[in-house]
């Protein structure tokens, strides 16, 4: 039977073999084995099943002896079934096919600007509870900020809004939705200066956006499928969810979420930084990478060009570079010597170097396998930069390059 064939049959009113919940009490029990006559237990995604178990056996609420339990005995175990039929709460975890369950739905947008006005990524995914958790972690790490920092050897990187908190946000919108309802969908909105991600659900009774960061018990509005996350650890059962996304952004120094009240449900909102930092971040990315090699370098070749008195003589060379004729047991580093003489090739001492290129030989020789990225890290000039002025000490016969791009080497010969 189809939900549509479902509607019509619902159309024709209570019968014999009929009867329709209509308060509202008998409706919300309802609802929890509604659609449990639509699906078999093979119409599941046995995958998430399996995971599920795998899940609650690691974080120590499940026996090690669930890993060996049928698909039909494991849902038994997550009070899933009732009288040997799935209830919703099945099929909103597990499903295989939403096709027939519109409640199984998933907004995501980035809309430019603060407003709604227009969009730059525009998405809907349909599937189960994991399917749809998947999908939304995704799409935040696509459209949010990194940023690292090295601790220690390693970098870490991390979003602008931190992680634990976005996936606790999503998994309670999911969780905590009404799916009493076919319309209304869980949706997570991604704007310059805020992310929020909106359900069809409320808030329970006594809590409201104002004290809900206060300690409360946990009062889930779909009880199951809470009790079902529960037992495979992705959720806790005290109600801790606010204070863990709360402790995520003190710990990242980013602000805490907020709750609001809206008349298609409920809202959590999390500020992202500043909108001058990102695009200062941005502006300086792009002067460094775009600006800085062209005005840099026909700044400095003018300038070098015409100030002769920064040129320096053979004799100051040689004090700078620390006499390297002086070492001949290294010519790869300190350049062509006389073997008999242990003199200079004055070939190339008759050929003055301006301060910057002076400056890139002796990186050359403290590191003869230097880099074109670290010249330019050491020496703060651009890429493109260092590579005419490698260019012009080639042409000047100073250094060389013996071997393969990746693993060859620098030879000065002064």
């Amino acid at each position: 039977m189809t939900f549509s064939e479902i509607q019509k049959l619902i159309a024709t009113g209570e019968t014999r073999t009929l009867e329709l919940k209509k308060s509202t009490g008998e409706l919300k029990d309802a609802m929890h084995t509604a659609c449990a006559f639509l699906n078999s237990i093979d119409d599941l995604n046995e995958d998430h099943i399996i995971n599920a178990v795998r899940m609650g056996v690691r974080g120590g609420r499940m026996p090690e002896s669930a890993l060996s339990l049928s698909a039909t005995d494991i849902l038994k175990k997550f009070s899933l079934t009732k009288n040997g039929q799935l209830l919703q709460a099945a099929v909103v975890l597990f499903a295989r096919n939403v096709q027939d369950y519109p409640q199984l739905l998933m907004r995501m947008a980035r809309f430019k600007g603060v407003n709604k006005l227009e969009f730059i990524d525009n998405r809907q995914v349909r599937g189960d509870f994991f399917d749809m958790l998947d999908e939304g972690m995704a799409f935040c790490f696509k459209h949010l900020n990194l940023h690292g920092k090295v601790v220690g050897l390693q970098r870490e990187e991390k979003l602008e809004i931190p992680v634990e908190a976005l996936r606790e946000a999503i998994i309670n919108a999911l969780c905590h939705r009404s799916y009493d309802s076919i319309s209304g969908s869980v949706s997570l909105a991604i704007y310059d200066d805020r992310l929020e991600i909106e359900n069809p659900g409320r808030l329970p009774v006594g809590i409201t956006p104002d004290n809900i960061k206060e300690s409360h018990d946990s009062k889930p509005f779909n009880p199951i499928i809470a009790e079902t996350l529960y037992k495979c650890t992705w959720l806790e059962s005290w109600g801790s969810g606010v204070d863990r996304m709360v402790n995520a952004c003190k710990a990242d120094n980013a602000q805490e979420p907020f709750y609001e009240l809206r008349p298609g449900g409920l809202a959590i909102v999390f500020k992202r930084p500043k909108v001058e930092n990102k695009v200062e971040n941005k502006v300086e990315n792009k002067v460094e990478n775009k600006v800085q090699d062209k005005v840099q370098d026909k700044v400095q070749d003018k300038v070098q060009d015409k100030v002769q008195d920064n040129k320096l003589t053979d004799n100051e060379l040689d004090q700078k570079t620390n006499n390297k004729a002086n070492n001949k047991s290294n010519p790869t580093s300190t350049g062509q010597v006389d073997n008999k003489t242990g003199q200079v090739d004055n070939k190339v001492q008759d050929k003055p170097l301006t301060k910057t290129e002076h400056n890139i030989v002796l990186l050359i020789q403290k590191n003869e396998r230097i880099t074109i990225p670290d010249m330019s890290k050491e020496s703060n000039l651009s890429e493109s930069r260092i590579n005419k002025i490698l260019s012009s000490l080639r042409k000047k016969g100073v250094i060389e390059r013996q071997g393969a791009r990746k693993n060859g080497y620098w030879i000065v010969n002064i």
